[in-house]
Order: structure tokens, then C-alpha cells, then sequence
């Protein structure tokens, strides 16, 4: 209902701007590289939190790519 869309475009759009800033005062903070590695095992732990909590499925593809981002992950924290 037309109602609705107020709280649907603050819920979108706040918690979405807070993290935005939360990310961009912890760049003053880290090195690039660190937060970086923090932007990839984000996608990964959403994932583990979905099978885990949801029951989701991952697909043959979906391990492939968290098994590239792993060995991206590992290979950047060698190098530090």
C-alpha cells in the first residue's frame, strides 16, 4: 500500500547509509588491503550464516567462488 513505502524507502536507505559510514570511518582507521580482505569474507559468512540458519542450499558454483575468495583471503594475509 502506498502507506508502506515510507518505512520501506527508511529501512532501505538508513541502515544501508549507516553501514556506508561505519565502512568509510574504518578506512581512517585499517589499511586498504585489511578492509579489503574484511569486504570479502563478508559475502562468505552470509552464505555460512544462510546454510546454518536458513537451511540454504550452496551450489557447485557458489563453493567454487567461496573457494576462490578463500585462497584470495589467505594469499593476502601471507603477504601482511
Amino acid at each position: 500500500t502506498p502507506s508502506t513505502w515510507p518505512l520501506i524507502a527508511y529501512f532501505g536507505l538508513v541502515p544501508t547509509a549507516l553501514a556506508y559510514t561505519a565502512f568509510y570511518q574504518g578506512l581512517k582507521t585499517i589499511q586498504a588491503s585489511t578492509a579489503a580482505v574484511i569486504a570479502l569474507v563478508e559475502p562468505l559468512l552470509a552464505a555460512l550464516i544462510g546454510v546454518l540458519a536458513f537451511n540454504e542450499h550452496l551450489t557447485p558454483l557458489t563453493l567454487t567462488g567461496a573457494a576462490t575468495l578463500l585462497i584470495a583471503v589467505i594469499l593476502q594475509a601471507r603477504r601482511e
